[in-house]
């Protein structure tokens, strides 16, 4: 998926990993978008169960996940 097909609560694979999108956010000229993801495959053990690992970056038009500089 790329950025022109995101959509919230959509899945989307980056480097083997499965993720679902939790918000999406600024679009930059080139077309890419800020997205907010929660991994499907991986998580951390909290004392409250399992939580999802989460990532936030720039969705290409070519679907790849590049870091945002805050």
């Amino acid at each position: 998926m790329t950025a022109t097909e995101i959509k919230i609560d959509g899945t989307l694979e980056v480097d083997g990993d499965r993720w679902r999108v939790l918000a999406i956010g600024a679009t930059r000229e080139d077309g890419a978008k800020v997205v907010h993801l929660a991994s499907l495959t991986r998580s951390r053990q909290q004392r409250n169960g399992a939580v999802p690992v989460q990532a936030l970056g720039w969705l290409t038009t070519a679907g790849a996940l590049e870091p945002v500089n805050l």
